[in-house]
């Protein structure tokens, strides 16, 4: 940056470095969810990594070979892997040209379903099998349906029974 002063017409070099940021949005979510990276303070057409940190030793990569704009900024959107354990994981933008800078992310879970599934030591459950009850249909026939003779008279035993033609 060049500097000249009003009066005396001084002039003087400077030599500015713009410290590379990074942010996240959103900063939390589940295994597998979406969110955008916005990178600013970059050298222009630097190309850069998206490292994910599985722990703090080990990383994996998120976007390789992403090019940043001629004003040094560029924003790309990425998911949580569907490996990824509960808490706070580093995400670092990592540049060819020596820049580096990271923030956090936080993988969080909805049910105790996605906790079970977050340890990597442990086998997923299989998903479970629900009966839905059917009916079942029997026909209407006279040998089925039970024939009940019921009688608020008295029966008188010497009475004798007229068929009827109506049965």
């Amino acid at each position: 940056m060049i500097v000249r002063g009003k009066t005396s017409g001084q002039r003087i070099d400077l030599n500015v470095k713009v410290k590379p940021s990074i942010s996240l949005s959103p900063k939390s979510g589940g295994q597998g969810a979406s969110f955008t990276v916005k990178l600013k303070g970059f050298e222009k057409g630097e190309v850069v990594d998206i490292k994910w940190y599985v722990t703090s030793s080990k990383t994996a990569t998120l976007k390789k070979g992403v090019v940043v704009s001629g004003v040094g900024s560029v924003s790309v959107t990425v998911k949580v892997p569907s490996t990824a354990t509960g808490g706070n994981h580093k995400v670092e933008a990592d540049g060819q040209g020596a820049s580096k800078v990271g923030t956090n992310y936080s993988v969080t879970f909805t049910s105790s379903v996605d906790q079970a599934n977050s340890d990597p030591t442990s086998t997923p459950l299989p998903p479970r099998a629900t009966a839905t009850p059917r009916p079942t249909e029997v026909p209407a026939t006279a040998t089925n349906i039970p024939i009940v003779q019921t009688s608020s008279e008295p029966t008188d035993p010497d009475a004798t029974a007229e068929a009827s033609e109506d049965a």
